[in-house]
């Protein structure tokens, strides 16, 4: 677990469509940190995901 000052949002309290990102990312990562802290501003998450990772990763910008 990555230590953070942030609040953080355990799993079981993250909306549906947040826990199946959590799994993702501790699946890839091990390390879902990143969406139980931006939990609390969930727009932020949509941002970072879909304008962010999707396009610059999973879009084929950076070589995997």
């Amino acid at each position: 677990m990555a230590d953070t000052l942030f609040t953080r949002t355990p799993r079981a309290r993250l909306p549906a469509e947040f826990q199946s990102v959590w799994d993702a990312l501790n699946r890839l990562t091990g390390e879902p940190t990143f969406i139980e802290v931006f939990a609390s501003a969930p727009e932020l998450v949509g941002f970072v995901m879909n304008e962010f990772y999707v396009k610059m990763f999973f879009g084929g910008r950076v070589a995997q």
